[in-house]
């Protein structure tokens, strides 16, 4: 079976597990192809997604969250007289597609979507420290979770890891192949890895939590330079930069017409990315280049970046058309 299709599989049993159990599940990473072709064909509820920051690419889904909210909202308030909101703990909850448990060996990696027989049941303490009729929004938070998200994405079983060169002079500038390959160099599988930031000398990496551990004490070097690893998240201007918005004129919006006028490559060039499945629409792959763009339309380029498809401004003298488009 194409692997693309069982994971599609896979998350759509996960999300009956969460409907059935009345409890969050949570997938592993995937890619934004798997991602938009799973939500094209899923019906309502939606489940929710999340990166580690606005616009990440690889990103888990989290099912059952506001299901689970509403029923434990109700529980709460009928159990313990409290007219206050309930609101999500900000400590540990399961994952319930990994089945991992505290000091589990993860060394050899994992599976997307192994192991669901230890999912929590109705009622079960999800956190491992809540005691019935114990205000949920008191609790200490056991993880540092990035600034201004909401109670969703806090939840999610995420974790960001800072890797600083100890000396830039030797190889300290990493690549992302450089960090990726290093990373599953220590047994662990693509599929707990999540988006790898870069800034000079640096490189923050989203993974799942139950990783978080083994990637600190299991990574010393990435490349041939040798590095410090710490739990951190990256600074908001790498998470949250603004578009640039431009102008281009285009005889038609198609995928190659966009390609080349957005990032100045030929269509020759273009033709050949388009062959190696670099690119995407709306998050999954596009091999035909005379594919038409609508307004809104999501555009990504591996390697060189995304841009989004605004309105059409007008015309220009020769009759061409001229796009809004924002690039990131």
């Amino acid at each position: 079976m194409d692997e693309k299709l069982l994971m599609e599989k896979r998350l759509g049993e996960m999300a009956r597990r969460a409907y059935m159990r009345g409890v969050p599940v949570f997938s592993d990473f995937v890619s934004p192809e798997v991602a938009a072709a799973f939500l094209a064909t899923r019906p309502e509820p939606k489940p929710q997604i999340w990166g580690g920051y606005a616009g990440a690419e690889r990103c888990m889904l989290g099912f059952g969250l506001a299901e689970y909210s509403q029923i434990a909202s109700h529980a709460f308030s009928q159990d313990s007289g409290c007219n206050e909101p309930w609101e999500f703990p900000q400590g540990n909850l399961r994952d319930v597609s990994g089945g991992a448990i505290p000091g589990e060996d993860i060394s050899g990696g994992t599976i997307p979507g192994e192991d669901v027989s230890r999912g929590a049941i109705p009622g079960e303490d999800l956190s491992g420290k809540a005691s019935p009729g114990e205000k949920f929004s008191k609790r200490t938070p056991c993880k540092e979770n990035p600034p201004g998200e909401s109670r969703f994405k806090e939840v999610f079983p995420l974790a960001c890891i800072s890797i600083t060169a100890k000396n830039r002079q030797f190889g300290g500038d990493f690549g992302h192949r450089d960090v990726l390959g290093s990373l599953l160099a220590t047994g662990l599988e693509r599929a707990v890895l999540g988006d790898i930031l870069l800034s000079p000398g640096r490189a923050y990496v989203f993974c799942h939590r139950r990783v978080e551990g083994h990637i600190c004490s299991a990574l010393e070097r990435v490349g041939r330079a040798p590095v410090e690893v710490a739990a951190g998240w990256p600074p908001a201007d790498m998470t949250s930069k603004a578009p640039v918005e431009r102008q281009i004129q285009l005889a038609s919006p198609r995928v190659d017409a966009v390609l080349a006028k957005v990032w100045n490559i030929s269509r020759g060039q273009a033709a050949q990315l388009l062959a190696a499945q670099r690119v995407f629409v709306d998050g999954r792959i596009c091999a035909n280049g005379a594919k038409a763009l609508g307004e809104g339309a999501a555009l990504t380029l591996r390697g060189y970046g995304k841009c989004r498809l605004g309105r059409l401004a007008g015309h220009s003298r020769k009759g061409r058309e001229i796009w809004q488009v924002e690039v990131y």
